[in-house]
């Protein structure tokens, strides 16, 4: 199920999922594609609307910003979806090894970023 930017739902099916189909308790997901690093067998996406930072592995689902960063990423998610110019993405920093997120505001030339190991 995807919701756009208004109230609407709808469905979307593709064949380009990373990993295979399954359905987690929780209800966690993303509506960022540009968050979503897959990584040593385990994928991590940024769920905004619940201001969380998850990892996808063998084991299910962790939340990975409950680890000392839940308020920081709840405000980070929060700050963002109120602006019109932001953008929130990911990568895989090599230097410490970690998924980072960057989240950017292109009008006030503003970033911010948080790195989870």
């Amino acid at each position: 199920m995807k919701v756009d930017s208004g109230v609407n739902q709808f469905l979307t099916k593709t064949d380009n999922v990373i990993g295979d189909v399954r359905r987690y308790l929780g209800g966690n997901g993303s509506i960022h594609p540009a968050s979503v690093v897959s990584r040593d067998g385990k994928v991590y996406f940024l769920d905004a609307r619940k201001g969380q930072a998850i990892r996808r592995s063998q084991d299910g689902l962790t939340r990975i910003s409950d680890y000392g960063m839940r308020g920081l990423i709840s405000t980070y998610c929060n700050t963002h979806a109120t602006l019109a110019t932001s953008r929130i993405i990911a990568g895989w920093d090599p230097q410490y090894d970690c998924y980072g997120l960057s989240f950017i505001d292109n009008r006030r030339i503003f970033w911010q970023y948080a790195l989870f190991p």
